[in-house]
């Protein structure tokens, strides 16, 4: 153990080392780094990933993965459903210093990609409203190789995350469509 006390009094407690270790952190170490809010995915109902040059948007109908684009044809749920779990999954990666946020907010007045999901809880569930999840990526955070900024909404606190967290939002219109011929 260590030694302790409160304040100036002349009394010493001996505590556990291990107390001395998990106060010995940043305060922000403690800071829940989930900032898109809870979803439940699988009350999916519209899914889009947009970029300044494109736009996938995949539907879900009747428990069935439909690509939207100049065609509507079946998605392929195994290529849609890990873009649903990394978003759900998504963490922030550092929280930025109050003088780091403006450059982070100017980098996402134009984003490198968004994604909106959809949620619409199943009928009955009087507790749970549909909602809208949307993730702006933007471009690398300065000081921070393998990072980028993002935020929840056009209005988020920006912060750092994984550029690798954000490669399953890369998909393709193309990489979504069901490639079998027959559903």
């Amino acid at each position: 153990g260590v030694y302790a006390r409160v304040d100036d009094e002349p009394v010493a407690f001996v505590v556990p080392k291990t107390l001395l270790e998990t106060l010995d952190h940043d305060p922000l170490h403690y800071r829940n780094k989930e900032f898109l809010g809870q979803m439940t995915t699988a009350w999916a109902r519209r899914l889009e990933l947009l970029t300044a040059t494109s736009k996938v948007e995949v539907l879900k109908d009747k428990g069935r993965f439909w690509s939207v684009g100049t065609l509507q044809t079946y998605a392929d749920a195994r290529k849609v459903e890990p873009i649903l779990r990394a978003l759900d999954d998504l963490r922030a990666a550092r929280f930025l210093e109050p003088d780091a946020a403006p450059a982070a907010a100017s980098d996402l007045q134009k984003p490198v990609r968004t994604v909106r999901l959809s949620i619409v809880p199943d009928e009955g569930r009087e507790d749970r409203a549909a909602s809208l999840v949307e993730l702006q990526i933007g471009g690398p955070c300065a000081g921070h190789e393998g990072e980028l900024y993002a935020r929840s909404g056009a209005k988020g606190t920006p912060v750092c995350i994984q550029a690798e967290d954000a490669k399953p939002f890369e998909a393709s219109d193309a990489d979504g469509r069901l490639a079998r011929p027959f559903a």
